[in-house]
C-alpha cells in the first residue's frame, strides 16, 4: 500500500514537472531490431500491465510525456485505425518525435486542420497550423496559418480532423507546398 501511494505520488509529480521542450504531437517508433514490438503499457513503467504493441515505423499520436524514475514515457495512441486504436504508455526511447500532422483545435470542432510545427516561446508551447488553403485544381497555391497553444491542439488521424464539413486538404499536397515554397513557413508572426 505504502509502495503503491509513493509511486503515485512520483508519478502525479512527474506529471507536473513536463519537459521544458513541450510536449510533440506524434512520433514514430523507431530503434527496434526487425521482429520487436514495442510495447503499450496501462501505466508510464514496465511494470504496468501491457495492453498491446507497436511495430517498427508505426506512426502514432502523442497525448503527453513524463518522466518517471530515470526514464521519459509518452501517453500514445496510434494512427493505425485499421488495427484498431490502441492507446497506452509506452518508453520515449523508441520514439522519433515530430510535430507535423492532422490536429483537432479544441473549441473548433468540425474544421480540419493541419499542423506544420510546433515551437516554445515565452514558456508556451505554440503550433502554426494551417486552417485553409487557397487552390487552383487540385493543389493548394496558398496556405493560411495561425499559432495555437499546444493545450487546445490534440492530434488525429485525417479521418479524425475532417469529421465536420469541411474536408481535409491532403497531407501530400500541404507538404508539396511547403517543399516549394519554404519560407512562407519561416515567419514567426507571434
Amino acid at each position: 500500500m505504502k509502495r503503491t501511494l509513493l509511486g503515485m505520488v512520483a508519478f502525479t509529480i512527474s506529471l507536473m514537472a513536463r519537459n521544458a521542450e513541450g510536449v510533440p504531437l506524434f512520433a514514430e517508433v523507431v530503434s527496434l531490431k526487425e521482429n520487436e514490438t514495442l510495447g503499450i503499457h496501462e501505466n508510464a513503467g514496465y511494470e504496468s500491465e501491457k495492453r498491446g504493441e507497436l511495430h517498427l515505423g508505426e506512426r502514432v499520436m502523442v497525448d503527453i510525456c513524463v518522466n518517471s524514475l530515470s526514464l521519459k514515457w509518452c501517453r500514445v495512441k496510434s494512427e493505425d485505425e485499421a488495427d484498431g486504436a490502441r492507446e497506452g504508455w509506452v518508453n520515449s526511447r523508441y520514439l522519433d518525435f515530430h510535430n507535423n500532422g492532422y490536429v483537432r483545435v479544441l473549441g473548433d470542432e468540425g474544421r480540419c486542420f493541419y499542423s506544420v510545427g510546433c515551437i516554445w516561446k515565452d514558456g508556451r508551447q505554440l503550433c502554426k497550423i494551417v486552417y485553409d488553403t487557397g487552390k487552383k485544381g487540385e493543389r493548394p497555391y496558398y496556405l493560411k496559418t495561425r499559432w495555437i497553444e499546444r493545450s487546445r491542439i490534440e492530434p488525429q488521424t485525417e479521418a479524425g480532423a475532417g469529421r465536420g464539413e469541411k474536408r481535409c486538404e491532403r497531407e501530400e499536397y500541404i507538404l508539396e507546398y511547403i517543399r516549394r515554397n519554404p519560407f512562407s513557413m519561416c515567419r514567426t508572426d507571434i
